[in-house]
């Protein structure tokens, strides 16, 4: 056990990262396979939890380095994993765009 694992709420990192990472699959394996159309509020909802990852392991990094001049290898495995995830989203996150984008066009087009 180490001071800088439980240096938040007094909770092993590890436990914080599993639930964390647990989340961003979830917003990653819900709603199907044409969700983007259908719900494009999910692929939105993963690409921001994606980049608060990205963000919020960035951060832990530069702790990382500041504190002991060294990197957790796990750390930046994650940090590798989220920048790749965030990476492979995008396409999802593009089409929902497009798929808000068009029914914003459809309900202009019914109110005119």
């Amino acid at each position: 056990m180490t001071e800088e694992g439980y240096s938040r709420l007094d909770t092993p990192d590890g436990l914080m990262m599993i639930t964390n990472f647990s989340l961003t699959a979830w917003l990653a394996g819900a709603g199907g396979q044409d969700r983007a159309k259908e719900n494009p509020i999910l692929p939105l909802a993963m690409g921001l939890k994606i980049l608060m990852d990205v963000g919020a392991s960035l951060k832990l990094a530069t702790e990382e380095w500041g504190e002991q001049r060294a990197f957790c290898e796990y750390c930046q495995v994650a940090t590798l994993c989220s920048i790749a995830s965030l990476a492979l989203a995008v396409p999802e996150i593009v089409s929902a765009l497009d798929a808000l984008n068009a029914n914003q066009n459809v309900g202009d087009k019914v109110l005119s």
